[in-house]
């Protein structure tokens, strides 16, 4: 398939959207009227991509289509389900106060999130199909009126509005996943991503970011590139969600507790101005999301280099599984007095003897390759937090040795972390497949 056939209706729909933002930006009166320009252009485009002739299908579009406005209609003139607002001019012609061009946008919006959502369990698919649309519907909300889409009372969101969304969408996902789902359609993916960052673009240009939303977009940025990858067909990263989310979870809380504890105890602390001010466990909200950002981008490096590295380029581990093991054994006896190096240097060793000859990972090459490639980001966005820093290390608790301004400590911190998230994940992917048997 050529490129003009395969990208070439993503390149307008994403041209367009490029062009819509400068122009909201500088001529928002002439812009904003174009909307439902872009809408259907984009509808168009994805179901030319769709590659479906089923009646099903389309019936499935058509149906939400229907049922979307009748939602919004009953919304608009009862105010009981998403709450008191009322709608502009932007959509185009409206029917009993409600634009009819809205069900067109609920079909495409919900086609594309059942694009994204490829869980085997079909109501797990139904909620995060739903999480991807309340996720798109915050950004929207916040330009709304800008857009002249449509107004809240007092020019407020109300929490029932979210909630709502959460609520239809989950339905209406349950009911036509199947239909909406059969044939992957990439135009359609990408153009939820395109339209999540057009709106939040918009929203943050009007958002005054200062230095305290420092580490929050460092975690945003890190995860950006491997999650917009996530869903290219050949590595097909969304695939393996059902194994890492769960492995993150587990190893993310252990990770998080010794934060805490070390936090209270002063091994490292958190430079108020570049954090929010958000706490969660005590901890700021940007370190709890650094464990969902910085193990999710080295796994996909990881998934990665076994897809695109068929044959195992380090082959025997047992040399680099002993130069693990004596140096974090070195650390723990050498400095046993330092808390942070002993707990890491502990850590570290137990994690290695037990992928090793316990567990027996069988891809322990892969990893220590995925590993290495992993310290090239991993000590450039470490580089970023302790410099600035964000993040400051008391060290009378390390070696006081440091790479730049980052902690030697970090390095077997990295491998730790992300060994105990590949092997949760490797347990869960046999255990699914022993299941299946």
């Amino acid at each position: 398939m050529s490129f003009i056939k395969k990208y070439g209706a993503l390149c307008v729909i994403f041209i367009f959207h490029v062009i819509g933002f400068i122009g909201f930006i500088y001529n928002p009166t002439f812009f904003k009227i174009l909307s439902p320009v872009n809408l259907l252009l984009s509808t168009t485009l994805i179901l030319v991509m769709c590659g479906e002739r089923r009646w099903q299908f389309f019936g499935a579009i058509f149906l939400v289509a229907i049922l979307g406005y009748i939602v919004e209609l009953i919304g608009v003139k009862t105010e009981l389900i998403f709450g008191s607002y009322v709608y502009g001019n932007s959509f185009g012609y409206k029917l009993f106060s409600v634009p009819l061009l809205i069900g067109v946008n609920w079909a495409i919006l919900l086609y594309s999130t059942s694009q994204l959502s490829k869980f085997k369990n079909p109501i797990v698919n139904a909620l995060f199909g739903a999480f991807l649309m309340v996720l798109l519907d915050f950004f929207i909300e916040q330009n709304a009126s800008k857009f002249d889409f449509w107004y809240w009372k007092f020019n407020i969101i109300p929490l029932q509005n979210y909630i709502a969304w959460f609520i239809v969408s989950f339905i209406f996902n349950l009911v036509v996943q199947k239909q909406l789902s059969n044939k992957v359609n990439f135009t359609s993916q990408v153009f939820y991503f395109i339209q999540l960052a057009f709106f939040a673009a918009l929203y943050l240009v009007d958002f005054k970011i200062t230095s305290h939303h420092t580490y929050l977009l460092f975690d945003i940025v890190c995860i950006l590139f491997p999650f917009l990858n996530s869903f290219d067909k050949k590595v097909a990263f969304y695939k393996s969600w059902k194994y890492l989310f769960p492995a993150m979870a587990i190893n993310g809380g252990f990770f998080i507790l010794w934060d805490i504890l070390f936090t209270a105890h002063g091994v490292w602390g958190f430079n108020e101005k570049y954090i929010t001010g958000i706490y969660l466990f005590n901890l700021p909200i940007e370190e709890v999301l650094f464990f969902v950002s910085i193990p999710y981008s080295c796994v996909f490096i990881y998934e990665v280099l076994k897809i695109y590295l068929k044959r195992d380029i380090i082959g025997c581990v047992k040399p680099m599984n002993v130069i693990v093991i004596l140096l974090s054994l070195s650390l723990c006896i050498i400095y046993y007095d330092r808390t942070y190096t002993i707990v890491n240097g502990g850590i570290c060793l137990c994690m290695v003897l037990f992928s090793s000859l316990i567990y027996r990972f069988k891809d322990l090459g892969r990893f220590y390759l995925a590993y290495f490639i992993s310290l090239i980001p991993f000590l450039i966005c470490n580089g970023i937090l302790t410099a600035l820093p964000i993040v400051t290390y008391n060290n009378e608790e390390n070696m006081g040795i440091r790479l730049y301004t980052i902690p030697v400590e970090d390095l077997f911190y990295c491998l730790s972390m992300l060994l105990g998230t590949i092997i949760l994940m490797d347990y869960l992917k046999n255990k699914n497949k022993i299941d299946q048997s």
